[in-house]
Parts: C-alpha cells; structure tokens; sequence
C-alpha cells in the first residue's frame, strides 16, 4: 500500500500534550475551509461589507482626522499674529507675548507630527485597499485561482483571510480576519 494519507492533529496535543491524539481527515477539513471561503466569496453582502467596512469607514475617519489637524496647523501663523499685535498694542506684558509664542510653537511642532502621522496612515490605508481591490479581482474566478496556485501562495492566501479555524468533535468552525 503506497497511498499516503494527509491528516490534521490537535494543536494542544502536538505543542503541549494537553488534549487526546485526534485526528482529522485533512481532505475533510480542507474541503470544508474551501466550501466556506466560496460561500462567503459568492455572497454579495458579505463582498460588500468586506470593500466598505475595511476602506471606506477607515479612510474616511482618517482623512476626517487629517483635516482637522491640517486646519489647527493653517490657524496658527494667525494666531502668533494676534500675540504680535496684542503685545504691540500693549495688551499682554512682553512675558505673556514669551509665553504664548512659545506655547503656539509648540503647538505647531505637535501638528506637524500629527499631520505627518496621518499622512502615513492615509497612505498605507491605500496600499491596503489597493491590495483589497486586488485580492478581490483574484477571487473573482476562486477556482481557476486556487488550482494554479502552488502551494506558498495557497497558504498566503489562506493565512491572510483566515484567523482560526477550529476542529474537534465533528464540528469545524472558522473565524475570518475580517
């Protein structure tokens, strides 16, 4: 007999010893990882709430933010000028003029590097939905993808959409990243 049989042992039990010896059929349980990626790939609520909740609300929330400390950072030059005139004017003692110059400078500092933050976040917010709308595209025909995919870009994939997937008597349950 040189068949050779695939199966999947508890995780527990391989690292630590903490569970009984079970053993899955990894056909059995591939097959049903598979079935659900396709169930949830076909399901056209499930692609929506995928491309929504992951670009839109993030984007826009970080972009909402970035707007809000661009325009702190506009307001400040004009508010250094209202401290010149108030001081010229003789307003404020030449110690308060220090002191809120002083103050305004370091509040520009921290919006500089809020914006700049921001800037990073925006941008690697792209980049992901760049990939999203790419990794979706690939989907659009799974089973042309998934048989020409050798075995690295099998587990990339799978490790990049699945969090968990759990086995254990007769029941599998699988948890997405999204």
């Amino acid at each position: 007999n040189d068949t050779t049989t695939y199966e999947y042992l508890c995780g527990g039990y391989k690292y630590s010893g903490i569970c009984q010896r079970r053993v899955m059929s990894a056909s059995k349980l591939e097959d049903f990882v598979l079935g659900q990626i396709k169930n949830l790939i076909n399901n056209p609520t499930a692609k929506e709430r995928l491309i929504f909740d992951r670009n839109t609300t993030i984007t826009d929330n970080l972009n909402s933010d970035y707007n809000r400390a661009q325009k702190a950072l506009v307001a400040i030059p004009r508010k250094k000028q209202r401290q010149q005139e108030a001081y010229e004017a003789g307003l404020i003692t030449l110690e308060e003029y220090g002191l809120a110059i002083k103050r305004l400078r370091e509040e520009e500092s921290k919006y500089h590097e809020v914006t700049a933050s921001y800037e990073n976040l925006i941008q690697r917010a792209d980049e992901k939905k760049q990939e999203l709308d790419k990794f979706l595209s690939d989907i659009e025909d799974f089973d042309t993808l998934w048989d020409n995919a050798n075995l690295q870009e099998r587990k990339h994939f799978l490790r990049s959409i699945l969090k968990e997937v759990r086995a254990g008597n007769g029941k599998i349950e699988i948890d997405f990243r999204f």
